[in-house]
């Protein structure tokens, strides 16, 4: 059975993402940490503090993310674009560090999920 709230709830954060009001939509990210994956609470947390320019914070949940086995090109892309903006080198990473950085043996998930593109 679909849950019509969480639908309803998914709806309105979506508007408020559009509109720009990511306060709405990290306080409904936060309202559902029980019901969501790590990884995907941790991406969802990562895209709008990137949104809202918090990009230390974004990072954070990001990397965390990736580290809780959610791996996707749009976490990738996200990472990529929060460290341009933060100006990280990660040249000094060792071949094995960035493969941890990509891999997971959770590489496939399915959620309600944001992009900053």
């Amino acid at each position: 059975m679909v849950d019509v709230s969480m639908d309803v709830n998914l709806r309105s954060w979506e508007q408020s993402y559009v509109e720009g009001n990511y306060q709405a939509v990290l306080d409904g990210i936060l309202s559902l940490k029980t019901t969501l994956s790590p990884g995907q609470f941790h991406y969802n947390l990562g895209t709008v503090y990137g949104k809202m320019g918090k990009y230390a914070a974004s990072r954070f949940h990001l990397e965390k993310s990736i580290s809780e086995g959610y791996v996707s090109s749009k976490v990738l892309n996200n990472l990529s674009f929060v460290k341009q903006q933060i100006e990280v080198d990660d040249s000094n990473l060792g071949l094995w560090d960035q493969s941890l950085m990509v891999l997971s043996p959770h590489s496939f998930s399915f959620s309600y999920c944001l992009s900053l593109y």
